[in-house]
């Protein structure tokens, strides 16, 4: 059970990354807040190697999987090939040539 909770601590520290790569690549924290980092991370450590968080990170997981397996079924049965989000938003996905 020790690994459940090393692989939801893993887990949530990656995706810390998309938004750490933004940041430095455009340098700008606008609409960032430095204590809700702070909180997050130090509920995932501490929930990390609890017996609570392992169940959490179990749900997490499972439902991660879930997320997972609904896009790539909307994307595959959707004509457009579009996800849920994009069906939920009414948005499409404009392909432009490159001259």
């Amino acid at each position: 059970m020790e690994f459940i909770g090393w692989l939801g601590f893993v887990l949530i520290q990656l995706f810390y990354l998309p938004q750490i790569r933004k940041t430095l690549r455009t340098r700008d924290v606008q609409g960032l807040s430095l204590p809700a980092w702070v909180v997050l991370f130090l509920l995932s450590v501490d929930l990390a190697f609890s017996p609570l968080g392992i169940v959490l990170a179990l749900a997490l997981i499972l439902l991660s999987v879930a997320a997972l397996v609904v896009n790539l079924v909307t994307v595959l049965l959707d004509s457009e090939r579009r996800a849920l989000h994009d069906r939920l938003a009414r948005t499409r996905v404009v392909h432009l040539e490159v001259p």
